[in-house]
């Protein structure tokens, strides 16, 4: 008998062991909100990995530059990635979970710089901008009506970070930026190396808008609709038992 208990343990912790589900994503260093040395990897890789932990999930998370990330996951190569704002074109190629945070976003610019920079919620018209040269980030989203408009020169980069420095310098009018994240760049990582950026550079607001996080899944995997529905699961039951406010609080992001 004890050894017919025995085998039966043994088959079922196999059948289990082979039956877990995993999962594979990219993510960026975007800090405060991901990064490779926050707390945690940040608020977000966080709340994501421990929403698929929450459904059964092994996840390995992999920190790419941004364009890659999309390219990754949008070939196959990965399951997804995130955080990323939704938009029409991105959903030609990806399934977009639940929204998980939302972010403040709009122009930042060198103080006693640019002073008719003048912004609103939900922003259309960008001809005040006409002329000027404005840093974004090469692969980012930002606003249909910002992405859409002309009249002003696109300087692209690789990060915000880089953004912010070429502001301090001159080279740049204006940058599209979450307020977050130019606040920790500035105090954490760029005045150690460019004295009085923190102090010549100050975000326009009020914020253009109040970008929602998304994960996305690729379509070019035909597990993702599995994916997205076990994601949404996991938040859910993060948020009702109180394990995703406990997380943001732990993280103290500055502008929700």
């Amino acid at each position: 008998m004890v050894k017919l208990v025995f085998i039966s343990l043994f088959l079922f912790a196999s059948v289990n062991a082979f039956s877990k589900k995993s999962i594979r994503l990219a993510t960026l260093d975007w800090k405060p909100y991901v990064g490779r040395n926050l707390h945690n990897n940040g608020f977000i890789y966080e709340v994501v990995k421990k929403a698929f932990e929450k459904v059964g999930y092994d996840v390995e998370i992999s920190f790419y530059p941004f364009a890659r990330a999309i390219n990754e996951a949008k070939t196959g190569k990965l399951d997804g990635y995130f955080p990323e704002y939704q938009s029409k074109e991105l959903e030609k190629n990806f399934l977009f979970s639940d929204p998980y945070f939302h972010g403040p976003v709009g122009f930042v610019r060198k103080k006693k710089h640019f002073s008719d920079l003048v912004t609103s919620p939900n922003m259309q018209d960008f001809s005040v901008l006409k002329d000027k040269r404005v840093g974004v980030v090469r692969g980012y989203t930002n606003t249909r009506a910002f992405d859409a408009a002309t009249g002003f020169t696109r300087v692209f980069s690789s990060g915000d970070s880089k953004n912010l420095q070429m502001l301090f310098y001159g080279r740049l009018d204006a940058a599209f930026i979450d307020v977050n994240v130019a606040n920790y760049l500035l105090i954490n990582e760029l005045q150690r190396k460019h004295k009085g950026i923190v102090d010549s550079i100050e975000f326009v607001f009020p914020a253009l808008d109040m970008r929602k996080f998304y994960t996305c899944f690729t379509k070019n995997n035909k597990n993702s609709a599995e994916y997205l529905k076990d994601f949404n699961l996991g938040l859910s039951l993060l948020i009702k038992d109180g394990t995703f406010q406990k997380i943001l609080e732990e993280h103290k992001l500055l502008y929700m």
